[in-house]
């Protein structure tokens, strides 16, 4: 074969070659064709991205016909029965909803509509936290030099050295992937100062997610000022796929946390399309936060406008009707916007018991006197009332008002409170003159309708009356009693006597008749007797008479005044064998409320043989007799003597007096 033979062949190769390259030009993938532009081109590929900047607002939770936007907190429990919480509406612009009024609020309760109390709008400032994730392709420069994470700086930097930024109650935060921490910064040229001296080494960083788990942690934390809003701005460069699962789980976090999460994703341009990129975008929609992509172009997004539908916030209280334990919802309706819409539910958990009542400090015994001297002991015991106090806790921590309180004895109601105060009782004694226990127990309710009883708690009243008081009222009932007796003995006797003289007078009118009438005439009788008159038994009842020498002379104290002289006060007579003179109505029978008297001073007793003896019971003030101490084998009285029971003076008399002892003055030795 010659040369020529293949040149039919070589021009279909040719061929075939040039086809296969035009088909390579055409259908080769535009992405493919991209190759990453420096930096600092004055003409960067935008060709196949999406707008550098992406605002969106949070996920909706109303009503979708509206366009309303509302946001409720979880309820603070702390207070309870006082149950406050925060609401945040915003329109469908995302900007938040000005003036609402309490009048267009509606608290659903278990489903059940509540009054709101306290119904105000509040500016408390926002809680800012950049979180930076360091990565090397924030350090890329642009033809000035800059870096693309200076320019990130440089417009925080605009932001927070305006003067409305200073005026806000803001809490600026910095945390990056170095363990660098700068938190609760009040003015924000502090912060920002914090954010200049943060320059990463490029070169040799490490991305990774810690520095956004670490925001996220400061964000389930308390919040300097109740109500404040809170938000992250997170700047970092895309992740690989193999981070997709954990970015998923912290934006849960997030949503949990009612936290705005904003993303500036700054690198070049392919990298915004990878699975990172769109997962980290996915975030910030779903936390209701702004992502934007930067390249170094592109204008940031002022941060203001970006925070300010976080800086209003409704707060609202309302009084819980709750009284169950277990999970309950919380659910706000809102009127008088251009439709009805409504929060999703918040759920609660609570516990709730009733309350307990408990005496504090009870008595266990009262003892009620009767004066001294009292006309009727009985009607004048005291004290007449008994004050008590009670505790009232509550096992499930949360303090609550009443509704009443209650004291029962014997389980009779015999005190209420029905406004406060609840803790204090009176009890009326007027009705116990009988020795005797009473069981005590008080019963409280609460606002909620729980209520709950105490246990029983005994308490012993005790009767005390002087003994002399004592026996002189059963002396005179004694006496009445035998009064009466002795009335009715002398009236059968009168009655019987009266008839006898009848009769008699009566006989003796028909006698007298007889004498007139010979023929009637008794003739007596040769050896008859005439006999005595017969008596009435009446006249021949003797009465038994004690012999002199057995009748016991009447013994009396007369008391005197500090000059000796006789008191008013008609003398006290000794009816007994035996007399006690002290201070304790329990031990004496003659009762002298005087300092110098002890308990169980003196006693005074009457002898088989009618001698009066006076002993004294180790007495500090001692018992005199006309001036002279008397030893403790005691001290034989006579008619006048003059008795000192410490310093009270008595004059002793004997009903049958032969002579007055005159006194006697003698020195006191001690130890004789």
């Amino acid at each position: 074969m010659g040369e020529k033979s293949f040149d039919p062949l070589i021009a279909a190769i040719k061929m075939i070659a040039a086809i296969s390259l035009i088909m390579a030009v055409v259908f080769t993938p535009i992405s493919a064709s991209h190759a990453q532009a420096p930096v600092d081109s004055k003409t960067p590929t935008t060709q196949g991205t999406r707008p550098a900047t992406t605002p969106v607002g949070p996920t909706p939770t109303g009503s979708q016909e509206s366009g309303n936007q509302v946001v409720l907190t979880a309820p603070d429990l702390k207070s309870f029965p006082t149950i406050s919480a925060y609401l945040n509406i915003r329109s469908a612009d995302g900007h938040f909803v000005n003036l609402l009024q309490a009048g267009q609020v509606t608290v659903l309760e278990d489903n059940n509509p509540r009054p709101v109390e306290n119904f105000q709008q509040l500016q408390p400032g926002v809680r800012v936290i950049v979180a930076v994730n360091a990565a090397p392709g924030m350090g890329v420069r642009n033809s000035q030099g800059q870096t693309r994470y200076d320019l990130v700086i440089k417009s925080l930097q605009n932001w927070a050295s305006r003067p409305a930024t200073a005026n806000n109650q803001d809490d600026f935060n910095l945390l990056a992937n170095q363990n660098t921490q700068t938190t609760a910064l009040s003015n924000p040229l502090d912060w920002l100062a914090a954010l200049n001296a943060y320059q990463p080494d490029f070169r040799k960083v490490q991305p990774s997610l810690d520095s956004l788990s670490a925001a996220l942690m400061l964000a389930n934390s308390a919040v300097p000022r109740t109500g404040m809003g809170q938000s992250i701005l997170y700047i970092t460069s895309p992740f690989e796929q193999d981070a997709q699962a954990s970015i998923t789980d912290l934006t849960d976090r997030a949503q949990r946390a009612n936290v705005q999460v904003n993303i500036w994703i700054v690198g070049g341009t392919g990298d915004f399309e990878t699975d990172g990129a769109k997962v980290l975008e996915k975030m910030a929609v779903q936390t209701g936060g702004s992502f934007q992509t930067f390249t170094g172009k592109e204008d940031l997004p002022d941060m203001e406008q970006t925070l300010k539908p976080l800086r209003g916030i409704y707060q609202f209280q309302y009084f819980s009707a709750v009284n169950t334990s277990g999970s309950h919802t919380l659910v706000v309706k809102i009127t008088g916007l251009s439709s009805e819409v409504s929060s999703p539910a918040q759920f609660f958990n609570l516990t709730i018991t009733p309350p307990n009542p408990m005496f504090l400090s009870p008595p266990v015994k009262i003892t009620r006197k009767s004066p001294t001297g009292s006309p009727n002991p009985q009607d004048n015991l005291t004290p007449v009332e008994q004050s008590l106090q009670i505790l009232v806790e509550f096992p499930d921590g949360h303090n609550r008002p009443l509704k009443y309180s209650r004291l029962y004895v014997d389980g009779k109601l015999v005190s209420e409170n029905d406004a406060p105060p609840f803790d204090r009782f009176t009890w009326n004694l007027s009705a116990y003159t009988v020795k005797g226990e009473h069981n005590l127990r008080v019963e409280v309710q609460d606002m909620l309708g729980l209520s709950r009883t105490s246990i029983v708690t005994p308490v012993d009243i005790e009767i005390s009356m002087p003994p002399a008081i004592l026996s002189l009222s059963h002396l005179n009932l004694w006496i009445g009693l035998g009064a009466a007796v002795i009335a009715g003995v002398v009236l059968t006797l009168v009655l019987v006597s009266a008839w006898r003289k009848r009769k008699k007078v009566s006989r003796s009118k028909n006698m007298a008749k007889r004498k007139k009438d010979p023929v009637t005439q008794p003739v007596p009788m040769r050896g008859e007797t005439e006999r005595p008159t017969r008596q009435g038994w009446t006249e021949r009842l003797s009465w038994p008479k004690r012999p002199p020498s057995e009748q016991l002379p009447q013994a009396r104290l007369v008391r005197l005044n500090d000059d000796n002289q006789p008191l008013a006060a008609s003398p006290i007579p000794m009816t007994g064998r035996e007399m006690t003179f002290g201070r304790d109505p329990t031990q004496a029978t003659l009762v002298l409320d005087a300092p110098c008297v002890e308990p169980l001073h003196a006693r005074l007793k009457h002898t088989e043989d009618n001698h009066y003896l006076l002993f004294d019971h180790g007495s500090t003030a001692g018992t005199w007799v006309n001036y002279a101490p008397i030893s403790v084998e005691g001290a034989n009285l006579e008619h006048g003597d003059l008795i000192h029971i410490g310093k009270v003076p008595f004059r002793f008399e004997l009903g049958q007096a032969i002579h007055l002892r005159k006194p006697t003055i003698k020195s006191y030795n001690e130890n004789q």
